[in-house]
């Protein structure tokens, strides 16, 4: 399926419930704390990109795709470009967080 994608390096690739895509698809990839990431006791919102198609396949074959399963839930891929995807530099997160 990404098989053209796999070895540009401007793809990343993310994960999600089948039931999102349509939202994904109107609104594009939205940061926020999701069922995994309550889990996991995660504080800020994000999206969770792999770098490659091989690291996302990893994930899905292991701790992702377990997780789908106990949700009983049909995972989806989503394939997304530098620009669409949500990622702000660590630079400008540096400028943006209070000083302590």
């Amino acid at each position: 399926m990404f098989d053209d994608l796999e070895n540009k390096k401007d793809r990343y690739f993310h994960v999600t419930p089948r039931k999102n895509l349509s939202a994904i698809q109107k609104e594009g990839l939205l940061a926020q704390i999701g069922d995994r990431s309550q889990e996991a006791k995660e504080e800020a919102e994000a999206v969770f990109l792999f770098p490659s198609k091989e690291d996302m396949d990893n994930a899905l074959l292991n701790w992702l795709g377990e997780a789908f399963e106990e949700e009983d839930t049909e995972a989806e891929a989503v394939a997304v470009s530098e620009e669409e995807a949500p990622v702000e530099p660590e630079e400008e997160k540096a400028e943006k967080s209070p000083e302590k």
